[in-house]
């Protein structure tokens, strides 16, 4: 088995992003901490919610989408864990 050094990496977004880059991340959580419904590249979560990219082995490229709701009344909390690789 080969092992490759890297650091796992928390983010947090609170605003609608068009182009959030995912180049370089590996096996990202995107997790709903906000009280407000959040679509992660058209995914659904709700407060609460959970997604995780379980693909390993593989280090992502593309950009993706992130939009919440528009209740200002709401929190918009968007919690990304992932890993990076040391080059």
């Amino acid at each position: 088995m080969f092992f490759v050094p890297g650091d796992m990496v928390n983010e947090l977004v609170t605003n609608s992003i068009n182009n959030f880059s995912m180049k370089g991340k590996c096996n990202p959580t995107f997790q709903n901490q906000g009280t407000q419904n959040v679509y992660v590249n058209g995914m659904l979560l709700e407060p609460g919610d959970s997604f995780p990219v379980n693909v390993p082995g593989v280090v992502l490229q593309n950009e993706i989408k992130i939009t919440f709701g528009n209740d200002s009344t709401k929190q918009n909390i968007l919690y990304i864990g992932y890993v990076t690789l040391n080059q």
